[in-house]
């Protein structure tokens, strides 16, 4: 068999074939044998082929002493002899073709070959050991998916709380594909058989538990669903079970906190009587906020907050209330059973963000989604400079005139810059003039229009006059991988998404809902410092825009709704018309051109009032402002979305959305460099329930 493969392709492939990289990707050098295989093990598919639509999978063999390629053979053979599978010797080839193009060459490496036969079944695993001649070994494992589906199970819960009292639990409820089960439990410490499982058929079973004395400790268990047979195939989940110590405990649950009885979650114990809750808590329409006294489930009576400060309680289940939520956050709810009164106060984060104060301000729009909701933006971008609080420099900058001013120049990458006077605005200790309304000079357009903030700015509300201290710092809200629960709650492990791992997503709403599955950083909600109960917007935000662009059906720029998706926002990158929707009217009468953008004729009605307030870099400082003067005023934010990071405290990319050269064009970006200055604009959507 041969593989065809590409010249700057081949550089790849002779590595993994001939340098035999450690498994621990380090190059340590090491004398011991070791034996590797090339190209990586496919899966193979029920008609026999590979996940690549290969007939058999063949591969090369290379065998390493220390660092050297050994002569020493070596034999490939099956740990069980199957009659659907098989292992024979042959040539890996490799075509080689050079950089004119002219002349290819042919160079085979020993190896082996896997051949599989169909598989009307389940899946099935073919285990293969390849052996040195020193008795080096290595086992290879083959897997093959199977016509029928493998056994499957899924439980609505993860976790179960027991009172003190024991008995009969609701009913646990799981779904699988199985008609074959079986249950088990596996207790932790010294308590052992309090529990029994009580069957109730395939698909539900409750526990009956002993009753527990204990007011110091309470008790766990392990209980494993297992579903399916050897013949077939299994699968199993757990669900940990505990027994609460003999205390009284409260359980919060309700619409406005998304949360339904039977996954309540527990409350703190400050106090006798005194229960603490932090969480999102949100506008739900009916505003019901629940507590269950106990236990989870169908527990009467059920206690519910009350717009007075006071706790209901009612005999049946409550389907609304008074409650006024004011704004959709994260809370920190205390409540006490003794008086029956509660205490609710918003949590943030940010101490410079932007007060309720100055909402007023801010007028909002809702804009259809895709899924059928609606969400609110801001429509004018924030223009908040921190209040008298702030130090040495204001939070964000102002707009300068021309293009280029207020520039430093870059020493290195971690030298700290020196700021002066003449490259700053009056307002952050400079000599530089902002720009002023044309139709009020006693009004600066930052102050209508929006500020220019540098991402670190926007997310922490540290004050820096639109301009970090180095050129490359990190991400603001985290590093890849660190655990980070949003300003809705929202836990999620923070990671880069580059264009091209968007791509992989298909071009549609089920496309998109597996995305952010797998994604959740799509969604993340980081309040910063727009105020409490609104985030900067997220790329999901931005996806759902372009649909609500789409949705008008402008006939002089008509948005095609497919660009709505992950996938065209990755792989188009350059959404045609979508900002012809966005311009506000001001931008031209405002700016020394006097010239109108790509702007449809719906734009007034759709109301996003986009201004060019353009963005500061560090090295060329303001550019493409109202007053640039170069005919390509434009419009810059950046998405709170990792797009790329070197690892090593540097180089870090974020997303951004940027609109140039008033053109009808809604750029997505993967460059956004953080620390680089770049300062841009920031627009607020007002927080929603996103789990």
């Amino acid at each position: 068999m041969k593989r065809i493969i590409r010249y700057f392709a081949l550089v790849t492939c002779a590595a993994a074939i001939l340098s035999g990289c450690y498994d621990d990707k380090t190059d340590f050098p090491s004398e011991e044998t070791r034996i590797t295989i090339y190209p990586e093990i496919p899966v193979f598919n029920s008609d026999g082929t590979t996940s690549s639509g290969e007939d058999s999978y063949v591969c090369a063999v290379t065998v390493f002493e220390g660092t050297a390629v050994s002569s020493m053979s070596w034999k490939a053979e099956p740990v069980t002899v199957r009659d659907w599978a098989s292992v024979s010797p042959a040539s890996f080839v490799m075509q080689y073709t050079d950089n004119s193009g002219k002349h290819s060459y042919d160079v085979a490496q020993p190896g082996f070959e896997v051949s599989m036969q169909p598989n009307t079944g389940y899946k099935r695993q073919y285990d293969v050991n390849v052996t040195a001649e020193d008795g080096t070994s290595k086992l290879l494992s083959f897997i093959q998916l199977g016509q029928k589906a493998d056994a499957e199970v899924t439980v609505a819960i993860s976790e179960l709380d027991i009172p003190a009292t024991g008995g009969v639990s609701d009913v646990i409820n799981y779904e699988t594909n199985m008609a074959e089960y079986s249950y088990s439990i596996a207790y932790e410490g010294t308590e052992k058989d309090w529990l029994e499982v009580v069957d109730l058929g395939v698909g539900k079973l409750s526990l009956n538990a002993a009753a527990w004395t204990d007011m110091e400790k309470g008790r766990s268990a392990i209980l494993t669903i297992t579903v399916g047979t050897d013949a077939t195939s299994k699968a199993s989940v757990d669900v940990r079970i505990n027994q609460l110590k003999n205390d009284v405990f409260y359980y919060v649950f309700g619409a406005s906190t998304a949360v339904d009885r039977i996954n309540a979650v527990q409350m703190t114990k400050e106090s006798e009587g005194v229960y603490s809750f932090r969480g999102f808590i949100f506008d739900a329409g009916t505003n019901v906020l629940c507590f269950n006294k106990g236990s989870r489930g169908e527990v009467y009576p059920v206690y519910y907050l009350k717009n007075d400060g006071t706790i209901g309680s009612s005999d049946t289940a409550v389907t609304t209330s008074d409650l006024v939520v004011p704004a959709n956050g994260i809370y920190s709810l205390s409540v006490d059973f003794n008086t029956m009164t509660w205490v609710m106060n918003p949590v943030v984060k940010v101490s410079n963000c932007l007060p309720d104060s100055e909402l007023p301000n801010y007028p909002t729009k809702d804009y259809p989604t895709e899924a059928g909701g609606v969400k609110t933006w801001m429509t004018v971008s924030l223009h908040w400079d921190g209040g008298a609080a702030t130090g040495t420099y204001k939070l964000g900058t102002g707009l300068a005139p021309g293009h280029g001013m207020g520039g430093y120049p870059i020493v290195s990458t971690t030298t700290a810059i020196v700021r002066d006077g003449a490259n700053e605005t009056v307002e952050n200790g400079g000599t530089i003039a902002e720009l002023v309304c044309k139709d009020d000079a006693s009004v600066t357009m930052a102050s209508r229009y929006g500020r220019l903030y540098s991402q670190t700015e926007s997310i922490t509300g540290a004050a820096k006059g639109g301009l970090e201290a180095m050129q490359w710092i990190n991400f603001p809200q985290g590093e890849p991988g660190e655990t980070y629960v949003d300003d809705a709650g929202l836990e999620m492990s923070l990671a880069c998404v580059p264009p091209a791992k968007l791509a992989t997503y298909e071009a549609s709403h089920a496309g998109d809902l597996v995305a952010e599955a797998e994604n959740p950083t799509l969604k993340i909600q980081i309040q910063g410092i727009c105020p409490f109960g609104w985030h900067i917007a997220n790329m999901q935000d931005w996806k759902d825009l372009v649909y609500a662009t789409s949705a008008v059906n402008a006939a002089d720029y008509p948005v095609d709704a497919v660009n709505a998706t992950y996938n065209k926002i990755a792989t188009v990158l350059k959404i045609p018309n979508a900002a012809a929707l966005l311009y506000g009217a001001d931008w031209e009468t405002q700016t020394t051109l006097g010239t109108a953008p790509a702007r449809s004729t719906e734009a007034a009605s759709f109301g996003w009032n986009m201004f060019p307030t353009g963005w500061r870099l560090i090295s060329s400082g303001w550019a493409y402002g109202p007053d640039d003067g170069t005919s390509k005023p434009g419009f810059m934010t950046f998405v709170p979305l990792m797009a790329d990071s070197n690892g090593d405290g540097l180089r870090h990319r974020s997303w951004r959305v940027v609109v140039t050269a008033q053109g009808s064009t809604l750029t997505f970006a993967a460059t956004h460099v953080v620390g680089e200055g770049s300062a841009t604009a920031v627009r607020c959507v007002k927080n929603y329930n996103s789990k």
